[in-house]
């Protein structure tokens, strides 16, 4: 492994476009990782295509419409006996863009959206209507009023952060990525 990866990652990691579930995955190496905006570079070792998204490195508009494609369940394929994983599409606005502060003292920027991800969603590309990327989903917040007669009262809260493909993209070019 190599002295900039840390050893405490998956030693099996797959992909698989939206548009392939069921077939075969792709096999991806770790390149690069950054702990504290929890993110990590991987490359396709042999990619079944060389299509591509496009990272937007400046500043989306607070309110702008904004959309999500990930797989945070899945189920088991009872021919495989694999996990085949669900696509799940999410929408909703950007409601904010603002720096947060991190237990390493650093300020770091995030994009919130006024809509609730599925758990296991981090990792998930957050897309506009051109199907740029704007940013990668880490962490939601929601809030629930309470239960009563298992009937809930109130509104819900809801929140998605996601770091900024501007800082995906320089990570990238920090480990000699052409973005």
């Amino acid at each position: 492994m190599r002295a900039d990866v840390p050893d405490a990652c998956q030693e099996n990691l797959e992909v698989i476009r939206a548009t392939e579930i069921g077939r075969a995955r792709e096999k991806v190496a770790l390149i690069a990782m950054d702990p504290i905006r929890d993110l990590a570079l991987l490359r396709i070792e042999r990619p079944r295509s060389n299509v591509h998204v496009k990272l937007i490195e400046s500043a989306v508009l607070v309110g702008t419409e904004a959309g999500s494609i990930g797989f945070p369940m899945s189920e088991v394929n009872e021919r495989s006996l694999q996990f085949d994983p669900i696509l799940r599409f999410q929408g909703g606005y950007i409601s904010s863009f603002h720096s947060l502060p991190h237990e390493s003292g650093e300020n770091l920027p995030y994009y919130e959206t006024d809509t609730l991800m599925y758990s296991g969603s981090s990792g998930c590309p957050g897309f506009l209507e051109d199907a740029s990327v704007f940013g990668m989903h880490v962490a939601s917040m929601h809030e629930w009023k309470t239960l009563i007669d298992s009937k809930m009262l109130g509104d819900r809260a809801a929140i998605s952060f996601w770091v900024p493909s501007a800082d995906i993209a320089s990570l990238a070019r920090s480990k000699g990525i052409r973005v």
